[in-house]
């Protein structure tokens, strides 16, 4: 969604159509959640902070208000806010309950994923709608309609809707959906991949091929050998098809010269 992008495929390719793939939408959505979520956890930690000076104040074990590294006690909202986010930044229902119960030692009690929903929703009186209308932008992404005017109508009415929120996240997020409505609406373009399968478009194919290299360079710890690089990293995306280039021997690799090993 960064405006140069688009603008440059129409500068340079303007026959093209520019998609914003709904990973990033999505993502966008909860960047947005996320941000909520840790301001609401600064102000339990503030509150946590006052609660612990004012406890040593009593117990005659006075404290500098003005120290920054005061140790405070994690209490029991901020733990459920760093530990459970997940359960409002996951789509609902990719989300997997367990009936039974196992024992947090944190909350010294023992508890299920419906428990641990329960007591993180409690937290605010806010966090549940957030969730019920971020799980109607999903629904909607997971929509398989395909003609564009009535894409059009869902989307102008969810973005209506999320305009008219009382939420300041959502409000921004509705901008964002008007910016690139246009875009979002050519998303739902279906094509046929390479295992003749119907699908909707998307960058994520190629998201995946990246990954490959990055996860190679990352393990390696770094890399000097191209020709070794790009051997290993057709045969990690290989099925059937052979290898045709031969590994350098020792030799070629490790070369001196002005008294420096070079690779």
């Amino acid at each position: 969604m960064y405006s140069p992008y688009i603008h440059y495929t129409k500068r340079y390719f303007p026959n093209s159509i520019a998609i914003v793939d709904s990973f990033h939408i999505v993502a966008w959505l909860n960047r947005l959640i996320i941000i909520y979520l840790n301001n609401l956890k600064k102000k339990y930690i503030e509150g946590d902070r006052k609660s612990f000076i004012e406890s040593c104040k009593k117990r005659n074990n006075p404290i500098n208000e003005n120290e920054a590294n005061i140790p405070i006690p994690v209490s029991r909202e901020v733990y459920l806010l760093n530990n459970f986010r997940w359960l409002i930044l996951r789509n609902e229902e990719n989300i997997e309950y367990k009936v039974e119960r196992k024992y947090n030692h944190k909350l010294k009690m023992y508890l299920n994923t419906y428990d641990y929903e329960k007591l993180f929703f409690e937290l605010h009186d806010t966090l549940k709608p957030i969730r019920k209308l971020k799980e109607k932008y999903i629904e909607f992404n997971h929509s398989k309609e395909r003609d564009s005017t009535k894409i059009d109508i869902m989307l102008s009415r969810l973005t209506e809707e999320y305009a008219r929120s009382k939420f300041k996240l959502l409000v921004e997020f509705s901008g964002t959906l008007k910016k690139h409505k246009q875009e979002i609406i050519n998303s739902f373009t279906y094509i046929i991949d390479n295992q003749g399968k119907e699908r909707r478009i998307s960058n994520g194919p190629i998201e995946g091929y990246n990954r490959t290299p990055k996860d190679f360079k990352r393990n390696s710890r770094g890399l000097d050998n191209f020709e070794y690089v790009r051997c290993r990293l057709i045969w990690a995306n290989r099925k059937n098809e052979k290898v045709l280039t031969v590994p350098k021997s020792k030799e070629e690799i490790y070369r001196r010269k002005n008294n420096q090993m070079k690779i």
